[in-house]
């Protein structure tokens, strides 16, 4: 498979901070915190494959998280040093990223990363690993059997709540659909850890971790766990916000990661 080159949006003069954006999203969800740091910093946010305006993963094996890595590379290599933001499966990659480019990355803000191969390894019998196991499970399963419309429900009304999928206008159910799709190819290996804790534990870069007091157990597990593993880190929970927290209360999320920003 030849090199793709994926969308980005890139706005401002100064620091560089790359954002990367969680499933069945894009960078667009990041518009709100981009106006917020164009006048201090130079922003970046990428597609990542399948997603917005990126190349769809052709490749008949499964995209990996490596394969992400690969797309974002040229990328990155024009913008050291960097901070990474990233929510759910764009922190799970901003993860990945950190230790491989330690001398790069400046900090390391991350809403509730999507590491379920952490949880997985750390405490492969906890609820948190089985309500994970079993959203993964049904996604696929449904897409599978042709049932996008009944997967993209599910999967929407897991993360964002019950209900949730019938509440939204119909000319966003496609775009959420095929988001979902693009989700599953990359979920197969989504309980793997590609880490080791001393790779996580030598991280020595400013590092904030992101949660909401009303989200998954998956998602607060991960972090729980992340934590265990970055005692340094500085740790936030949000008042009622959920895992989709910095796109359903970008104001309040994107408050955290230009203070944060501006300490570091």
């Amino acid at each position: 498979m030849s090199r793709l080159d994926p969308f980005f949006r890139e706005v401002g003069v100064g620091p560089n901070v790359v954002c990367l954006h969680s499933s069945a999203a894009s960078s667009a969800q990041w518009r709100a915190l981009i106006d917020e740091l164009r006048e201090t910093h130079r922003v970046l946010a990428a597609d990542l494959y399948g997603e917005g305006k990126s190349p769809p993963w052709s490749s008949e094996r499964e995209c990996t998280i490596g394969d992400e890595l690969e797309l974002l590379d040229p990328l990155l290599d024009e913008r050291t040093p960097f901070a990474l933001v990233g929510h759910s499966y764009g922190g799970a990659i901003a993860v990945r990223i950190a230790p491989k480019r330690r001398q790069s990355v400046t900090a390391l803000i991350l809403y509730e990363p999507a590491l379920w191969g952490l949880i997985a390894a750390v405490d492969p019998d906890g609820a948190g690993t089985r309500e994970i196991r079993g959203v993964r499970q049904s996604l696929i399963e449904q897409l599978s059997i042709g049932n996008d419309a009944g997967a993209a429900q599910a999967f929407i009304d897991y993360w964002a709540g019950a209900g949730t999928w019938a509440c939204l206008p119909s000319d966003r159910m496609p775009a959420l659909i095929l988001g979902a799709k693009a989700t599953a190819k990359k979920w197969r290996e989504s309980l793997g850890w590609p880490f080791t804790a001393e790779e996580i534990q030598e991280l020595d870069c400013p590092v904030l971790l992101l949660t909401g007091s009303n989200s998954t157990l998956a998602a607060r597990s991960a972090v729980t766990h992340l934590r265990a593993l970055l005692p340094h880190a500085e740790v936030v929970q949000l008042p009622g916000l959920g895992h989709l927290g910095p796109m359903t209360h970008p104001t309040v999320v994107n408050a955290e990661i230009v203070g944060f920003l501006g300490r570091v």
